[in-house]
């Protein structure tokens, strides 16, 4: 089991590699919004936070501003304009990460409303505020993903539906209409880094990235993130299984017991 400094500074280094890749990729500099510009600052953020890691009693944070990625799904793409906002960060103290969060918004920019016959024959009603938003960017759905070791009374890795919304001020003119002081339920789920959210995400959504998951560059960082993030947790399930004794599973996900 690798040290938390160890650790940590594995999981920075492999955040700054991905970060290369990313902004050395043609598919991915090519995407709105200038997003090199975004990883550059980002780039910086970790680089800094590696100079920080193992000082006593240091704060450190790393982030990565949300970036745009669009949806070239053939229905949605004629009405709504879809596109995936991902972002996160990582921060700790001295040697140990306190928090890692990524997030993806599915935004989008419905360009009319729909019909009274087009509405009669959807299976969903359209969205409450579609008639005043019509046009503009909205968020119809939002999912995170955060690791807090140190934190009880919740999972220790979960996947919420919905919480706070903009995560940056470049994205804060999206419209949001789900509740962000909503914090619950907390769902568990494994631990999820920048790659291993971007891998689902081009794997669920029509995207300009969709040949990464045949590329041997991308599934190594893949691999690696897997090695980084779920090694240990799945080392500490295992011994969880097998001794469970009068503990429940939940008991461990919510930090009650080591």
């Amino acid at each position: 089991m690798p040290k938390p400094r160890e650790e940590a500074i594995g999981r920075l280094k492999h955040i700054l590699i991905t970060l290369e890749f990313m902004m050395n990729n043609s598919k991915f500099v090519s995407l709105p919004e200038n997003p090199r510009q975004f990883l550059s600052s980002a780039y910086s953020d970790f680089k800094v936070a590696l100079g920080r890691i193992g000082a006593r009693g240091n704060r450190w944070l790393a982030s990565i501003p949300q970036f745009e990625v669009p949806v070239l799904d053939d229905v949605l793409i004629k009405k709504h304009y879809p596109a995936l906002l991902i972002g996160g960060q990582i921060e700790g103290v001295g040697n140990q990460i306190t928090r890692s969060s990524f997030s993806v918004c599915i935004t989008f920019r419905t360009s009319k409303l729909p019909t009274l016959e087009e509405s009669a024959r959807a299976t969903n009603a359209p969205s409450c505020c579609l008639s005043k938003y019509c046009g503009k960017r909205r968020v119809v759905r939002r999912f995170h993903f955060d690791f807090q070791p140190g934190d009880r009374g919740k999972p220790i890795s979960h996947l919420q539906y919905g919480g706070k919304f903009p995560e940056t001020s470049h994205h804060s003119d999206c419209h949001y209409c789900l509740e962000s002081f909503l914090e619950r339920p907390r769902f568990h789920y494994l631990p999820m880094d920048l790659v291993l959210l971007l891998d689902v995400m081009i794997r669920e959504f029509k995207t300009p990235l969709q040949q990464w998951t045949q590329e041997k560059c991308w599934k190594g960082l893949v691999l690696q993130s897997q090695k980084l993030w779920w090694q240990n947790y799945w080392d500490r399930w295992i011994r969880c299984l097998n001794n469970l004794g009068s503990h429940t599973f939940h008991e461990w996900v919510y930090g009650e017991i080591q």
